[in-house]
Order: C-alpha cells, then sequence, then structure tokens
C-alpha cells in the first residue's frame, strides 16, 4: 500500500496520491479504500 501512494493513479487525474493528501484527503481516502477493495486475497 506505501508503493501505492508514490504511483500515478488514473482516478486522481494521473497525479500520486502523496500530492494530493493534503489538498483533498477525503478524495484520497476514497480511491484508497476503492483500490483495497478490488484486492482479492486467496
Amino acid at each position: 500500500m506505501a508503493f501505492w501512494f508514490a504511483t500515478p493513479n488514473t482516478f486522481l487525474g494521473g497525479k500520486r496520491p502523496k500530492e494530493l493528501l493534503s489538498a483533498n484527503p477525503l478524495g484520497v481516502l476514497s480511491v484508497a479504500k476503492e483500490e483495497v477493495s478490488r484486492v482479492v486475497h486467496g
């Protein structure tokens, strides 16, 4: 998940989550939750 913060994200307009965290924490949180919900274990 830490790597995710430094990787450009299409849901954030190609920006890195760490770039938007202070300006739009709820937006980054929403995208992070979506990312985690798509992870399938097993």
